[in-house]
């Protein structure tokens, strides 16, 4: 068993939530959240990690996801259908870990990193992203790092493995970002991209409903509305593979897990998937749709909470529409200097 020391961090000041008229959104700066880590690798100034409020949930800098306790409930229970996609596995690439650095963006609670560090404990594992929710107790050989974007990495030594999990709504330059990850990235190393999409399509052999039909299909129409007037991409996972091959990337793998959404499949595993991943999207809902319909599309708070009613009311009758999404698993190499194909 590996034993766990303190990250250092800063404390939380509880804060009532703000009014919920979201035409006058109060974003009230958390004090005590914008100290600076202990840690010489600290790399964001501390007036710039402006934690504040939307209605009733606390964002970080960045990131268009809350980071309150609810939103590291909800990240950890996504990281369940992770696990239960891959088979307990915690990526796909054929990369050994042995003496590895290992870097994974937007670690978020760092529970992935964590699970890496652990099982690994020969290679070293940085977990990074822009705002703090990340837990304190780690292995000795996982640190966690706050950085302002992928332009403010200052790391020297080069990794081996670089893996990124989540929807993909982050990336306001994916061209940007894989040529760092280039640059950071040891000869012959490799990249992962794990991604969840929430676009789901009916399996059903009957006619959908047109009203269940928009209200499931909801939820993607508006956030790639709402994050793309925010500048941000919901779907990138088409892009990848050319933008790996453009990069000199080979040995390239784009591998896809369907994913039910509720508890109509025969089969046992993807019936348990299934249940877990409703679960889990009905739980996020809130988390994933709140900043985008309110800042990005300007929908005020009762707009926002009639559509989010509307939804579940769908997802919880979704079996017979037969629901499925899935994970897109994009991992690639990085080939050696002087390589010619």
């Amino acid at each position: 068993m590996n034993l766990r020391h303190r990250s250092s961090r800063p404390e939380t000041q509880q804060l009532p939530a703000q009014g919920l008229n979201f035409s006058n959104v109060s974003r009230l700066v958390v004090a005590n959240e914008t100290r600076r880590w202990a840690s010489s690798t600290y790399s964001v100034n501390s007036e710039d990690l402006g934690y504040w409020w939307l209605g009733n949930r606390l964002y970080g800098r960045g990131f268009p996801f809350p980071i309150d306790d609810r939103a590291k409930e909800d990240h950890d229970a996504r990281h369940a259908v992770f696990k239960k996609i891959l088979k307990n596995r915690n990526f796909c690439a054929p990369v050994s870990l042995e003496g590895a650095d290992v870097l994974e963006l937007y670690t978020r609670t760092g529970k992935l990193a964590m699970e890496i560090a652990d099982e690994n404990p020969a290679c070293s594992v940085i977990g990074v992203d822009e705002s703090q929710m990340q837990v304190e107790l780690v292995p000795p050989n996982l640190r966690f790092e706050i950085c302002e974007d992928d332009n403010s990495w200052t790391w020297r030594r080069p990794f081996r493995f670089i893996i990124m999990r989540q929807h993909g709504v982050f990336v306001k330059d994916l061209p940007g970002l894989i040529r760092r990850c280039s640059e950071i990235l040891e000869d012959g190393g490799w990249i992962e991209f794990q991604l969840l999409t929430l676009s789901h399509h009916s399996q059903s052999e009957q006619q959908v409903p047109t009203g269940e039909e928009s209200k499931v299909r909801d939820i993607h129409r508006y956030l790639s509305r709402g994050l793309a007037k925010l500048g941000l991409q919901l779907d990138i996972h088409d892009k990848l593979t050319q933008m790996l091959e453009e990069k000199s990337f080979h040995n390239l793998e784009h591998r896809e897990f369907p994913v039910p959404l509720g508890r109509w499949p025969k089969d046992k595993e993807l019936k348990d998937l299934g249940n877990l991943w409703l679960e889990v999207l009905h739980g996020e809902l809130e988390a994933l749709m709140l900043l985008p319909l309110s800042e990005g599309l300007k929908l005020d708070y009762q707009h926002i909470q009639l559509i989010l009613k509307d939804i579940r009311n769908d997802l919880t009758r979704c079996a017979r529409s037969q629901w499925v999404t899935k994970v897109h698993i994009v991992y690639a190499q990085k080939g050696c200097e002087g390589r010619t194909t």
